[in-house]
């Protein structure tokens, strides 16, 4: 019976992978250099990763951007996503804009990771903190390269772009402030992130996916608490897609229905597609409202009408970055 357990436990957290992250990434067949990349020598991933951020960067007085990837994402589907070109990800778009990135280096299979939490008690408990082993390894990459990249901006200091899950997560990472020494960080933005779990009073049957380190982040770091620390806290979230139970198979409004579902509770809401538009807002914060799709979507792949666009797609990034700069006080770097 335990056994069974652990099972149904698995395939709940790969079922959790597929609604919220792999809905946008059903991939065709990638290079063998990017699969590589993805699924071979951890290092020399992260050593990819890195140049390719680096190839997009381009220097100003602006802040560095630090992007930590959502859950089930790798480091190149912010820089080379699909390997269908570096000059379609958010890496180039904020680039474009005069904006140095670095994305924090992750491979995709590292989020087998999170499998450490079975062997923690309170994993089964739905307990566990971010800071355990099944979210853990995460925070501490985050805060590592956070400090290495703060080191190298200097003045200029750091925004913080935590995209899904990486957006609750960089909650986590800045947590109670207390880790925090000679980090400059100027703000946390997060694009289309769960940052609640589902109201288990009103939905008992709909569980918080993460075992309990979403409870706890929501619990312990209320709202834009960021701001208690001098950082300004920017929430986005999308109203592009109402899920629909009733929709055909395969359509972007049957599959937001279920996935809403598992996030908030309700399925037939507004959202992007993966994360309901009433999960993302944090008060406190500058809430932003827009109309896309969760994750960037292969081109000409199903449904590019609807999924086409996502945060991060050049045609409608400023409509977050332009609050970052009033929000943070920075000036708008002049672009290439």
């Amino acid at each position: 019976a335990k056994m069974g357990r652990i099972a149904a436990l698995l395939l709940a957290m790969l079922g959790c992978v597929s609604l919220q992250a792999s809905v946008a990434f059903i991939t065709p067949t990638l290079p063998l250099s990017t699969r590589t990349a993805l699924l071979g020598n951890k290092g020399a991933a992260r050593e990819r990763s890195n140049n390719l951020a680096l190839s997009l960067s381009s220097q100003s007085e602006a802040p560095t951007f630090l992007i930590l990837p959502g859950f089930g994402n790798a480091a190149v589907d912010y820089v080379n996503p699909f390997g269908q070109g570096e000059e379609l990800s958010i890496s180039s778009s904020l680039s474009k804009r005069g904006i140095e990135v670095e994305v924090m280096p992750l491979d995709r299979i590292e989020w087998l990771n999170v499998l450490r939490g079975v062997f923690t008690l309170s994993f089964w408990l739905g307990k566990t903190t971010p800071y355990e082993p099944a979210y853990g390894w995460y925070v501490e990459r985050a805060r590592e390269t956070l400090s290495r990249v703060s080191q190298e901006a200097g003045a200029r200091g750091v925004v913080i772009v935590g995209h899904s899950a990486g957006g609750w997560l960089g909650r986590a990472v800045v947590g109670d402030g207390e880790w925090i020494g000679d980090e400059k960080i100027k703000a946390l933005v997060t694009l289309g992130a769960p940052h609640f779990p589902p109201p288990s009073d009103e939905y008992p049957d709909v569980k918080d996916m993460t075992q309990g380190a979403l409870t706890y982040t929501h619990e312990m770091f209320p709202g834009a608490h960021v701001k208690d620390f001098g950082i300004a806290c920017v929430s986005v979230g999308s109203s592009g897609i109402r899920g629909n139970d009733q929709a055909e198979r395969g359509t972007p409004e049957r599959s937001a229905h279920a996935s809403y579902r598992m996030v908030c509770g309700q399925g037939d809401v507004v959202g992007d597609g993966v994360v309901p538009l009433s999960s993302c807002h944090l008060e406190g914060a500058d809430e932003i409202t827009m109309s896309c799709y969760h994750s960037i979507s292969p081109v000409g792949g199903p449904y590019e009408e609807t999924r086409g666009v996502w945060y991060g797609s050049d045609a409608v990034v400023d409509e977050w970055l332009n609050t970052v700069w009033k929000a943070t006080g920075v000036s708008k770097p002049s672009g290439n």
